[in-house]
C-alpha cells in the first residue's frame, strides 16, 4: 500500500487547466471488474483511486522506468552527479508526474491493459517564444475521405501504432540540457532513489517540444520509405501534414494517414504487407489490426461487400454509462433534428 500523498506532485496544482477534474473516470476498478468484453475506450485514473490498489500497478510502473532507460531516453543521476547536473547553468529541471490509464488490450480477449506514463511537467519550464512547437494531427475529414476511397477501390485497411513513439525521437543537438525529478510514486515503490534526477535525451512526454521532436523524426524516416512487391517499386509521397500517398511511379496506389504515433494504411494487401514490414524495421510497433479497427476515436468495420462503416459506438456507450443511461430505444434521427444550427 502507498499513501495517496505519495502519488501527488506539486505539479497537480499547476496542471489543473490541462487536466481538469472530469478528466478522471470514477470507480475504474469497479468498471474493470464488471467487464464482459474487451475495454473499448481509454480511462484516465485518479491517483486517489490508484493508491489503495498500487500493487496492481507495480508491473506498469516498473515497465515505464525500464522503457525510459532502455530507449536511452533518460540517464539517471544520483548523489554528486545529480548535484552537478542541476547546478549546470544550461540545465532546466522540472517535476515529473505519473499519469495512470487503462486502455483497450493490444491483443483481443485480454480485457484491458494498465499503463503508467511518466510525464514531464513542461509548463514549469520557462517559455521561449522563438521555439516552434506546432505539431498537427490528422483531421477526421481526412480519415473519412481515405476510408471512402478504400471502399471505392476495394482496398484493405489496417492500423498500426508505434510503441513508445516519443521516446524514439532524439532531442536535437543544442546547448540546453533537459531534466526532471521522478514522480514520488516511483520513489515510494522503491524503483527510484529519493535524490535521483533524470536527464532527458529523447522526447519524453510532457515537454512542450516533444510532439514537434517526434513529428520531425517520424516524417524524416517516412520520407525514406521504399519497398517493392511483384517487381514493382513503391514509395511514400507527402500530401501535406499527416497524409502520405503510396505511389508507383506517377500512380497513387494507396494512402497512409498519420495521427501522432498511429498509422492508418489504405491499399491492396500485397502492397501493405511489405510496407508494414518496413515500418516495423524502423520502430517497434503493435501487431497490425485489420477489418474491425479503431483509429482517431472511430471504429471502422469492413462489410462483406468490401465497403466500410464508421461509428463511435464505444464512445457513445461510455457517454451513456457516465450519465447512468441504461434504457435504450431505436428512434429515427434525421439530420435536420441533429443539427446544432438554431435556424434548422
Amino acid at each position: 500500500y502507498v499513501d495517496e500523498e505519495d502519488l501527488f506532485e506539486v505539479s497537480d496544482v499547476e496542471l489543473k487547466k490541462a487536466a481538469p477534474e472530469n478528466l478522471y473516470t470514477p470507480d475504474v476498478e469497479k468498471i474493470l471488474a464488471a467487464l464482459e468484453e474487451d475495454l473499448q475506450v481509454v480511462y484516465t485514473v485518479d491517483p486517489k483511486e490508484v493508491a489503495p490498489v498500487i500493487e496492481k500497478w507495480a508491473e506498469a510502473m516498473k515497465a515505464e522506468v525500464e522503457s525510459l532507460s532502455s530507449f536511452g531516453a533518460i540517464v539517471r543521476h544520483r548523489g554528486q552527479a545529480a548535484k552537478d547536473f542541476v547546478n549546470d547553468s544550461r540545465t532546466t529541471v522540472v517535476p515529473a508526474k505519473a499519469v495512470w490509464t487503462v486502455k483497450p488490450p493490444s491483443k483481443k480477449g485480454d480485457g484491458f491493459k494498465r499503463k503508467c506514463r511518466v510525464v514531464a511537467c513542461g509548463n514549469f519550464a520557462q517559455k521561449d517564444g522563438s521555439v516552434d512547437l506546432y505539431s498537427s494531427g490528422a483531421a477526421a475529414e481526412v480519415v473519412r475521405m481515405v476510408v471512402a476511397m478504400a471502399a471505392h477501390h476495394k482496398w484493405d485497411l489496417a492500423t498500426i501504432d508505434v510503441k513508445n513513439a516519443f521516446l524514439r525521437a532524439p532531442i536535437p543537438d543544442g546547448p540546453q540540457r533537459f531534466g526532471m525529478r521522478p514522480p514520488k510514486a516511483l520513489v515510494a515503490a522503491g524503483l527510484v532513489e529519493p535524490d535521483e534526477l533524470w536527464e532527458c535525451f529523447h522526447a519524453v512526454y510532457g515537454w512542450r517540444q516533444s510532439p514537434k521532436w517526434w513529428g520531425n523524426h517520424r516524417d524524416k524516416i517516412m520520407k525514406r520509405a521504399t519497398w517493392s512487391t511483384r517487381g514493382k517499386q513503391y514509395n511514400l509521397k507527402s500530401c501535406g501534414e499527416n497524409l502520405w500517398a503510396v505511389v508507383e511511379g506517377n500512380e497513387v496506389r494507396g494512402y497512409v494517414v498519420v495521427y501522432v504515433d498511429d498509422l492508418l494504411l489504405a491499399m491492396d494487401a500485397e502492397i501493405a504487407h511489405p510496407l508494414l514490414a518496413w515500418i516495423n524495421e524502423q520502430w517497434e510497433c503493435s501487431p497490425p489490426q485489420r477489418d474491425d479497427i479503431r483509429f482517431l476515436g472511430m471504429e471502422i468495420k469492413k462489410l462483406p461487400s468490401g465497403g466500410y462503416t464508421l461509428s463511435q459506438e464505444g464512445y457513445i456507450a461510455e457517454v451513456l454509462r457516465a450519465h447512468d443511461v441504461t434504457e435504450k430505444a431505436i428512434l429515427p434521427a434525421p439530420k435536420e433534428l441533429l443539427s446544432l444550427d438554431e435556424k434548422t
